[in-house]
């Protein structure tokens, strides 16, 4: 997924702190909601890096996922 830093960003691997927050549940119960603590790895390159997904098929297929996401509503 292309993404742009702002121009003051640091350059290299740049580590972005996420906590996932989830709750799973069956039409009878719901079990207590868990937060996961994830960390984010970005490379960040100066603009004139000439740069390309390391996994293009990949990437396609994320898009793709969150297209479909985003048209159904499922977020």
């Amino acid at each position: 997924m292309p993404v742009t830093a702002l121009a003051a960003a640091p350059i290299g691997e740049q580590h972005i702190p996420l906590k996932l927050r989830y709750q799973a549940c069956s039409s009878e119960i719901c079990l207590p909601p868990v937060t996961l603590a994830l960390d984010a790895v970005v490379n960040v390159a100066a603009s004139s890096t000439l740069s390309k997904p390391a996994h293009a098929e990949i990437s396609a297929l994320v898009m793709q996922s969150v297209e479909i996401c985003l048209d159904g509503k499922t977020i």
